[in-house]
């Protein structure tokens, strides 16, 4: 698994647990013990994201990226915190100051290593008028000798993408060739650095900001596809077909 992607994942959980802990449902929801329905939502959202990478060959399908939710009350967890490593880094790193002042759901976002295994735990946090803390995580972790990290020699292409992406729409080659860059040089060093072509690389972040779009907002997915330059929404149901993702049967959890 390239380090970007591992990366990249990590980035969008938090910022999808972030948009998640917002929605308007979750703060009346909090005032009763909830942690199943949360959990839930929770592990879907990872499903879905786990399901992306790996359809687009940055997960090994062989590999079991997603173990676990860890949900309960934190009186709970400080009992079984001596036998388990990943809840004493959780526990370690609880804003606890900020979940009793705040009266509503707390993102909550860290990754960390533990023994030979990279892990990212992704979720949120709550307290009920009696200060208990609940919590609904998902855990995901992958063995860090899986996980490659490319030379720095390829990085540029890292400049590129951002550059390429503030542009309106415009065929890849086009533009190259006005920089002045070599097409089939771009291509092997996006290769070495990212495990895949420019394009391809490009197209595939488009659909993970997409995806995000539609698990948080109330925008159509017409207007998704526009704002993350697929052109049309047709295009965009393509792209995401081709990995086996139908973005009609895709959660709306902002519309709840």
């Amino acid at each position: 698994m390239n380090v970007h992607a591992i990366l990249l994942f990590d980035q969008i959980m938090e910022q999808a647990m972030t948009d998640y802990s917002k929605l308007p449902f979750l703060k009346s929801a909090v005032h009763t013990d909830h942690t199943a329905h949360f959990s839930k939502d929770i592990k879907y959202i990872t499903d879905l994201y786990i399901d992306c990478f790996t359809h687009f060959g940055w997960l090994p399908k062989d590999v079991a990226f997603f173990k676990r939710i860890l949900a309960g009350k934190y009186n709970y967890f400080c009992d079984l915190s001596e036998n388990d490593p990943v809840i004493d880094q959780v526990l370690d790193y609880l804003p606890l100051e900020e979940i009793t002042d705040s009266g509503q759901p707390v993102p909550f976002h860290i990754h960390c290593s533990i023994l030979s295994d990279f892990i990212t735990v992704s979720g949120v946090i709550w307290s009920d008028n009696s200060k208990n803390i609940y919590l609904s995580l998902s855990i995901c972790s992958i063995p860090r000798d899986m996980i490659t990290i490319p030379g720095g020699r390829s990085a540029f292409v890292s400049d590129l993408f951002k550059q390429y992406d503030e542009l309106p729409r415009q065929p890849l080659q086009d533009w190259l060739k006005e920089q002045k860059l070599s097409f089939s040089k771009i291509q092997r060093a996006s290769k070495m650095y990212w495990g895949d072509t420019f394009y391809s690389y490009y197209i595939k972040v488009k659909m993970i900001m997409a995806i995000h779009r539609i698990l948080f907002t109330c925008e159509t997915l017409k207007q998704i596809a526009i704002g993350h330059k697929f052109g049309k929404y047709s295009i965009m149901y393509k792209a995401f077909k081709r990995s086996h993702i139908d973005v009609t049967e895709i959660i709306r959890l902002a519309k709840r």
